[in-house]
Formats: C-alpha cells, sequence, structure tokens
C-alpha cells in the first residue's frame, strides 16, 4: 500500500507476479504496463539499487534496448519504506518490456547477430558511464559467503575449486575494452522479443565484471538445463559466438583472446547457480530441476570438465 502511493496507484490494481531474490509485481495505468519492484535491505541496499537504476536510465537515454525507468510522483528513480530500525524495502518502476519471450524457432544466424549488436552497444555504453552510486564488483556477492552456509558437508571441495576460481578470475586483465559495469544474468529469460526487436530486463545482478561473462552467460543458459550432447552443444556454440560476434563488432570490440576465458566463467556460473539452489532451501534442492542440475553438475564441477572444446568452438572465429 505504501509502495502504491509513491506510484499514484490503486493498490487493487496491483498484481503479485513472484520473483525469485525480490518481490515482484505489475499493473496498469493509462493504458500501459508496469513492473513493481521491492527489494530487501538484506538482498541490496538502497544505494546499490539507486546505482542499478541510474545505470538503466543512462542505458535508456543513449538508445539502449532496455525497460524504463518510472519515476515516482515525488520524481525519484527509487522509493524507500522502513520496516523497522534496521531493514527497510528500497522500492522501483520499470515500464514493462512489449513482445514475447525468446523461443528455440528464433534463434537463427539473424537473431544471434541482432542480439551480438544489442550486446555490444551494452558494453561500449559502459566504457563512457560516469556513476554517482556505484554497483559492486562481481566478486563482492555474497555467494562465497553462502557456499559455507548452505553447501551440505560433502560439498567442502566444491567451496575450495569457487574460491580458487574467484582468485584467477582476479588476476585476469582488466581494461576499458574488456570489463565494466554488465548485465551479468543475460540469458533468454531476461529479455522480450517483438518485432524482431529486443528488450533486456533484470538488472539485480549488474556488476563490474568482465565482458566476455555476458557472452558466456548466453550460452551457458542455452544448454544448461537441456541433454544435448558434447558434440552438439560445441557445434551450437560455434554457430552461437561467430554470429554473435557479427553483430558485436558492429558496436564494439572485444579481443578474441578473451574467449580462452570461456570454460572459467561456465564454471564460475555453474558454482553459483549449485550454491543458489542450496542456499533457496529444501524446496528447491529436492524439487525435480533441483535434483537433476546437482545431479548433472556436481561431479563436472569436482573435475572441472570444460563445458566448451574450445579449439573446435573457436576455429575460424
Amino acid at each position: 500500500s505504501k509502495g502504491a502511493i509513491f506510484y499514484d496507484v490503486d493498490v487493487k490494481d496491483i498484481k503479485y507476479i513472484g520473483g525469485f531474490e525480490n518481490f515482484v509485481y505489475e499493473y496498469s495505468k493509462d493504458d500501459s504496463d508496469y513492473i513493481l519492484r521491492f527489494v530487501h535491505s538484506l538482498h541490496r541496499s538502497y544505494d546499490l539499487v539507486l546505482a542499478e537504476l541510474e545505470f538503466i536510465d543512462y542505458l535508456d537515454k543513449n538508445t539502449a534496448k532496455v525497460s524504463t525507468v518510472v519515476h515516482s510522483t515525488s520524481d525519484n528513480l527509487v522509493e524507500r519504506v522502513n520496516l523497522d530500525n534496521n531493514h527497510y524495502f528500497t522500492i522501483c518502476v520499470f515500464t514493462k518490456a512489449p513482445g514475447r519471450k525468446v523461443t528455440y524457432e528464433d534463434l537463427t544466424d539473424d537473431f544471434y547477430q541482432m542480439l551480438g549488436k544489442e550486446v555490444g552497444k551494452l558494453h561500449k555504453l559502459t566504457k563512457t558511464y560516469k556513476p554517482i552510486h556505484k554497483r559492486q564488483l562481481w566478486c563482492e556477492e555474497s555467494y562465497l559467503e553462502q557456499s559455507t552456509n548452505f553447501l551440505p558437508k560433502k560439498d567442502t571441495k566444491i567451496i575450495e575449486i569457487y574460491h580458487d576460481l574467484i582468485n584467477f578470475i582476479k588476476k585476469l586483465p582488466q581494461n576499458i575494452d574488456n570489463f565494466g559495469l554488465i548485465h551479468t544474468d543475460l540469458h533468454f529469460g531476461n529479455m522480450l522479443i517483438d518485432s524482431g526487436e529486443l528488450t533486456f530486463f533484470d538488472w539485480d545482478d549488474s556488476s563490474y565484471k568482465h565482458f566476455i561473462s555476458d557472452i558466456a552467460i548466453i550460452l551457458f543458459y542455452r544448454f544448461c538445463f537441456g541433454d544435448a550432447s558434447n558434440d552438439e552443444i560445441n557445434r551450437e556454440s560455434a554457430r552461437m559466438i561467430r554470429n554473435l560476434m557479427i553483430g558485436y563488432r558492429q558496436e564494439n570490440k572485444l579481443n578474441m583472446n578473451e574467449f580462452k576465458m570461456l570454460n572459467e566463467f561456465f564454471l564460475l556460473r555453474t558454482i553459483i547457480l549449485y550454491i543458489v539452489i542450496y542456499a533457496a532451501g529444501e524446496k528447491s534442492y529436492n524439487s525435480e530441476w533441483g535434483k537433476k542440475f546437482i545431479n548433472k553438475y556436481r561431479d563436472r564441477i569436482l573435475n572441472k570438465i570444460p563445458f566448451l572444446d574450445l579449439e573446435k568452438v573457436l576455429k575460424g572465429i
């Protein structure tokens, strides 16, 4: 009810639609649809959410395809509702992205070229972005702490592998052409397609990270929950990367040496998902998809089995 007041909407018109780490609602007003999001302070601080919204606003004003930030009636990007002396919600609203979910039928060469072009634009724009409030570094997330708190004792080795991987990635070269504020979660569930154009949303995980991570996420989620063979994954990944980069190079340059680190970023995301499944509780890790993921990837993590055969995948790119 307090959140509705900030945006001059009747609370009766607000409908809960879900959310994993946040509470997400939708409503309609003046023939337009909006997304209303509540972020608990235990998940993100007010300043971190404000930093996220400032970045999205900057991208939107520079013609990137993102869900537009809606200002409150007080002309603020975000609002705050205190719960007690220690906890609060940060509230924000976005225009609802137009279109529908991406389907397998959409995944043509032309689609990947268009997607690559839009990701290239995001990375080009982050190079010139001067934040007022700053988002966190990728390694400042609480996943390492969560791994020690939630993973079973049998997974101590996974925690060690995760710790070593973090230290390895921290030592990779960082410069304006390969590192900056990025989305970090660009799977097909965080974009909608409408008349051949994409809109990106859900920047809740945005952080300072290597650009190649955004490419890795697109590839990883294309296959991680499926049953494709290694040969199929390598063959399709080669097609994806080739076309993604045709589009990407229209907006930005990325040294091909960055692609040699793809498997490290795949491993990073695999471990993070593994941790998140356990951190979400028994309903998550005992669910059908949770058990499937754990059974499929636990041994791959422990044995550091590469996600891709990069010699095959990167040939001819």
